[in-house]
This record gives C-alpha cells, structure tokens and sequence, in this order.
C-alpha cells in the first residue's frame, strides 16, 4: 500500500513512531525522545492534533500570551506523561498519540488562566501544587473512564480534565472576603450586536480550547490544524461559526463579549470536529451528526442551560 505523502511529517508524522518504535524506553537518550514525542503528541490532542512537530507549534501558541500559562501545559503534560510511562496503565497506542497524558496538559493550561479571574492575584505556590497533582490524577482518572467506556467502544476524551477541574477549582475557590465584584460586568449597557466581535470570536475559538484568549496564538494553533488536516480545521471553524451565531438568538445583549471571546465557539467547534470526522469516518450523514450534537445535543443549548 503506498504510504500518503501527507502523513510522513504532517498528519499522524509516522516518520517519527517508526523510528522510534524499537527504541528501547529503558535508554536515557531513546527513553527522553519517546517522552518528548509523547509529550508534543499529548498537547495537540485536546485540538485532535496527533502530531509532535505540530504540537509543537501549539505549544508556542500557548506561551505566546502569556508564559505562565505555557509553563502550566509544559508542567502538567510532563508530569502526566511521565506518571503515565511510569506506572503503564493505558495501552501503548493511547500513550504513543497523547491520549493517555493530554488531560494533564490541558490542566497545566486552563487553572493558570482562570485562577487569577477567581483570586484577582498572580499565581500561588498552591496553584502549580494543583497543576501538579491534577495532573497525577487525570493519568488515574483516565485508565478508569478508559476502563468503563472502552467496552462501549466510546472515548474518554476530556471526561477527566472536566473531573479534575471542577474538583480542583471548589478546592482553590477565595472565601466570600476575597471574591471578585463581578458587579461591572452587570452594569454593562446593552449595545448592538458587533459581527466584526462575531468573527473575532469565531477565530478565537481554537484558542480556547487551550484558555488562550489570543488572537495570534489562536492562529498559530489553527495553522497547526489545517496542517494536520484540512478537512478537521474547516469542519471545527464551521462548528466554532455555529457556536458563535446560535447564541445570539437567545444571550442577551450585554454577554455578548462572552461571544466575541470564543466562549461559545470552543465547545461547538469540538463538537463537530469529534462526532464528524474524528471519532467517525468523513460522510454527508456524519455531517449531519456532527452539526446535530453542534446546535443541540452536547454544546450550545447544553451550556445555556448549564449557564442559567
């Protein structure tokens, strides 16, 4: 079978497990490089990017931001993958692509990000404590949801990264005393819709995914998509364009910025992604599933009503 051009360096970059395939984990050099494209692999999987040399790029999209926040994902993949090649509780192909450890990355990015909104501070010593136990336990958490929804042939994708956070943010919660005034966001006068905030939104969606609220970073990691696969990175923007038009209907006017900040595209944008061409082969009748659990099923209405 002639091998797809695309995927020697760009798509699944099987150049790279192939050489390393009988590389001995025990070697100090062989075991670091096993680590190091587990590791990339494990940050372009929350984006559905099984690819070190893209995950790479995304990397750098997390840092541009803001640094903290890349040191987070650089900590909490690290810690992940290495707890993971240490006590061995997935199979070898889910830690060979980033499955097994990407739960940790993605906790080492989103509780930088969202602890200075809850705290008003910079980050704590108690927080990268947090990364690093949080991420222990999504390697934990993992093998069990892997364990349960295996023999339904269903994909624990982020179920552990959701467990962990929520656990962990009750943890980190400020007493009523430390609690931010949310009061100015209250008073905000509503305004007409800005469909040029509609469009930043939909761009800022892939950023998201990783709490990087960041244009350029969010671009970068859009790059890194498309060039993993084109078919993903427009079926994902389609996504993310419905999970930032749906809500204009019923939001009103004055949590529009949530809209024009990718908070209502990340979600939809992996939602079509997944049920359309990730977890399913590519077909006009996946398609249609995918835009069905798009509007409905698992994201826009579903985070409303979590949001009420």
């Amino acid at each position: 079978m002639k091998r797809n051009p695309w995927n020697v360096y760009l798509g699944d970059c099987a150049v790279i497990d192939s050489y390393l395939q009988n590389k001995p984990l025990s070697s100090p050099v062989w075991g670091f490089a096993h680590f190091l494209n587990i590791f990339l692999r494990a940050v372009g999987q929350p984006a559905f990017v099984n690819n070190p040399l893209l995950g790479l790029i995304i990397l750098i999209a997390i840092f541009l931001p803001d640094w903290e926040v890349g040191l987070g994902c650089v900590l909490g993949g690290g810690v992940a993958t290495i707890t993971e090649l240490l006590l061995g509780l997935h199979p070898w192909g889910l830690v060979s692509s980033g499955v097994a450890p990407f739960n940790g990355a993605l906790v080492g990015c989103v509780l930088p990000s969202l602890y200075p909104l809850l705290h008003g501070t910079g980050h704590a010593a108690g927080l990268w404590l947090a990364v690093c136990l949080g991420s222990v336990a999504t390697i934990f958490c993992a093998a069990g949801c892997n364990n349960i929804l295996d023999k339904f042939n269903l994909p624990f994708m982020t179920l552990p990264f959701n467990i962990i956070s929520i656990c962990t943010f009750l943890t980190l919660l400020p007493s009523q005393d430390e609690g931010l005034d949310s009061s100015s966001e209250a008073l905000t006068s509503p305004s007409p819709i800005s469909w040029a905030g509609v469009v930043e939104g939909i761009l800022l969606s892939m950023g998201q995914v990783y709490a990087v609220n960041n244009m350029l970073g969010s671009c970068l990691m859009m790059l890194a998509v498309g060039l993993y696969s084109p078919r993903l990175l427009c079926l994902a923007m389609i996504g993310a364009t419905m999970g930032c038009l749906v809500p204009l209907i019923f939001l009103p006017p004055t949590l529009h910025h949530q809209i024009y900040q990718g908070l209502w595209g990340y979600n939809p944008l992996l939602s079509m992604a997944a049920a359309s061409c990730v977890f399913t082969q590519w077909s006009w009748p996946s398609l249609l599933a995918g835009t069905v659990n798009t509007l409905s099923l698992s994201t826009v209405l579903i985070q409303q009503a979590l949001a009420s």
